[in-house]
């Protein structure tokens, strides 16, 4: 995870749906504490072979039941690097049951 501040931390990270990812990420340290960042906080973070990273989408819309983006930053996932980059935007909405 790479911080605004340009700080790197490792630890473990809590993976939700593929839309709320875009929104927050739960990191853990080490130490087992947890704080809670939203894109305003980092610029990208990663598992395993999954990328995200912090863009001023200018959509701010609902991204997931009750997970609005308020301002219209996103983690949005890479799904190619290279030349030219391909990044994912993922919309879910859940039904009321």
């Amino acid at each position: 995870m790479i911080t605004e501040k340009n700080d790197t931390l490792t630890g473990l990270i809590r993976i939700h749906n593929v839309a709320l990812n875009q929104l927050e990420v739960r990191f853990i340290y080490n130490s087992g504490d947890s704080v809670l960042f939203k894109p305003k906080d980092i610029k990208a973070y990663g598992y395993m072979d999954l990328e995200y990273e912090k863009f001023a989408t200018g959509y701010t819309g609902e991204i997931t039941t009750g997970y609005p983006a308020t301002d219209g930053e996103l983690l949005l996932h890479r799904a190619i690097n290279g030349p030219s980059k391909l990044y994912r935007f993922y919309k879910l909405k859940f039904r009321k049951g």
